[in-house]
């Protein structure tokens, strides 16, 4: 992640820690900070005003903090942005004018062309924009792919049931996750035959809380269903792949429904910082799926506003 203009960068200066900033101090910036502050390269945190959880951040862990994130640009090397997706473009396209590394929270954008912007502008820059893909870090997703490799897939379901995350649309808060996994599954492909099954809004009006969808991708039949307003929290992947049935159930991988494997311990979010910090992941791999993830969604949003509208015509 280090950049030296110079010729006569030496070996010290590559071996420097990284100096981070995060912008945003939400839910997620708040793990994200606990997160990066063990490796103490954390050394702003910025957020709209000074606020009492700023102060007490700045208290408690002696971190720099500013509300205006364009004031320390040049006091560090690394942006970390978690603040609501509408703002992500903005942010993301001053910190990389201004000659700075960016992980930023998915989704990158909401826009297609406004993330193709980002990625050129960072290969324009030569500098890297990372977009959170923590689920392909989960051991249990790894265990799960390395079992169906090699086995012909013929149907995929995705089912993630919770309640919360209301901050965002269902789309980007939870699909957004599965449209990567299904493309670092499947590949980079066109979806066919996209069905809305049900779109509902039970706890506010005009906000789906409750959504199912399916399509054929790659020949493969695609399911999902997602519920944010159940109180019982569970995360599924199956994929039935020349007969039988693999499952990643929570921490569980399952093969025809019996036990194969059992992760307790899994920081998936600290092993992709790591990765960052180590410069051990790869920026092609995560920006590819962060296009093509966004692009998906949007022929999903697309199909559900086109049905909503049909439905209030």
């Amino acid at each position: 992640m280090h950049r030296c203009n110079q010729s006569g960068c030496s070996n010290s200066k590559k071996n420097e820690k990284m100096k981070i900033a995060i912008v945003g101090l939400g839910k997620f910036g708040s793990i994200l900070f606990k997160k990066l502050n063990k490796y103490n390269q954390v050394e702003y945190i910025c957020g709209r005003s000074i606020n009492d959880r700023l102060l007490k951040v700045k208290e408690n862990y002696g971190v720099e903090i500013s509300d205006n994130y364009e004031k320390i640009l040049d006091k560090v090397d690394f942006i970390v942005i978690s603040t609501p997706t509408n703002s992500h473009y903005s942010i993301a396209k001053n910190c990389l004018l201004r000659g700075k590394n960016v992980f930023v929270e998915k989704p990158p954008c909401s826009d297609l062309k406004e993330v193709q912007e980002l990625f050129n502008l960072a290969k324009e820059k030569k500098l890297k924009i990372y977009v959170d893909d923590v689920f392909l870090y989960r051991k249990e997703y790894s265990e799960l792919k390395n079992l169906v490799i090699g086995h012909k897939i013929n149907k995929i379901q995705f089912t993630w049931t919770k309640y919360g995350t209301f901050d965002d649309s269902i789309l980007n808060a939870l699909t957004y996750h599965d449209m990567y996994l299904l493309i670092d599954l499947l590949g980079k492909n066109n979806l066919k035959n996209l069905e809305i099954i049900n779109i509902e809004d039970p706890l506010k009006k005009n906000r789906t809380d409750i959504l199912e969808f399916k399509f054929k991708y790659n020949n493969v039949l695609i399911e999902y269903f997602y519920d944010r307003t159940n109180n019982k929290k569970e995360k599924i992947l199956k994929i039935i792949a020349d007969g039988k049935l693999f499952e990643w159930r929570n921490r569980q991988i399952l093969i025809n429904n019996q036990p194969h494997y059992f992760e307790i311990e899994n920081d998936a979010l600290s092993l992709m910082f790591l990765n960052i910090l180590e410069e051990k992941a790869s920026y092609s791999k995560n920006n590819f799926l962060a296009l093509n993830s966004v692009k998906l969604i949007k022929e999903i949003e697309n199909a559900i506003n086109s049905q909503k509208s049909h439905l209030l015509s």
